[in-house]
């Protein structure tokens, strides 16, 4: 898989964060994205479905998880 590049003032869509491949990424890299993976989780969580009983709300909770995961993984990256 090619490496995303990520430009000053980009905005990161959620179909490309979930493609991502950390390990292909740079310390000063995965820095930098992780700002925009805080946005898209932020703009995420702000569309939080009503019902928490709906097939809505479980697609977007594992949504949510994923892009946890993805923080997580690369905060423990920069971490090391």
């Amino acid at each position: 898989m090619a490496k995303i590049v990520f430009f000053p003032g980009a905005k990161l869509d959620l179909e490309t964060a979930l493609a991502l491949d950390v390990d292909a990424y740079s310390e000063e890299e995965l820095a930098a994205l992780f700002p925009l993976l805080e946005d898209l989780y932020d703009e995420l969580n702000a569309e939080e479905p009503e019902d928490p009983e709906s097939e809505e709300y479980y697609e977007w909770a594992a949504l949510m998880e994923e892009i946890d995961d993805l923080m997580d993984e690369i905060q423990d990256l920069l971490d090391e």
